[in-house]
């Protein structure tokens, strides 16, 4: 605060463009995000790697962060270089919170990666149940195929993740 007060550029950013506020949520740092925007620093800034506040809040399952970040006008499907939306990296990393806000604040549950994965298939993969849970109550479908038209069952049965995979069919997704 007082370096802010003392003139401090609250945009600077480092070489591979993370600024105050990218860093601040990327660690969790509420009360330094919450100043920050009251500051007026944009929510919407871009690191080197596309990625914004809300991306790196919601990769590392900081909830409440992501809320204040949208409250501030963050892009709620905004994609990094790897066309990984913050839904994405929720649910790749099992915040289930992270998603329910990020669902609540209209992210896509369509949206692709580089590779054709969408959150579902993702939260699938690594064997996150209550991602998984969290996708399916917003009407995700259960067979949403990838680009090379594989399902979530496949990959939460290739990662060896059985509560997923009977979830999964219990939903009604088929065999493949």
């Amino acid at each position: 605060e007082r370096l802010l007060d003392a003139g401090a550029d609250i945009e600077t950013a480092a070489a591979d463009g993370w600024t105050p506020l990218i860093w601040a949520a990327s660690e969790g740092r509420q009360e330094v995000v919450a100043l920050l925007v009251a500051r007026g620093a944009d929510v919407t800034v871009r690191d080197s790697n596309r990625a914004t506040a809300l991306t790196m809040a919601a990769h590392n399952g900081h909830a409440g962060i992501a809320a204040a970040l949208i409250e501030a006008g963050a892009v709620v499907s905004g994609a990094d270089r790897q066309r990984m939306t913050p839904l994405h990296w929720a649910a790749a990393n099992g915040y289930a919170e992270v998603a329910r806000v990020l669902l609540d604040a209209g992210a896509s549950v369509r949206a692709k990666n580089q590779r054709g994965g969408t959150p579902i298939h993702l939260a699938a993969a690594a064997g996150h149940v209550e991602a998984v849970q969290q996708l399916l109550a917003r009407g995700v479908d259960v067979d949403q195929r990838d680009s090379d038209g594989r399902g979530p069952v496949f990959y939460a049965a290739a990662g060896g993740h059985l509560e997923v995979v009977e979830l999964l069919l219990e939903k009604g997704a088929k065999v493949e």
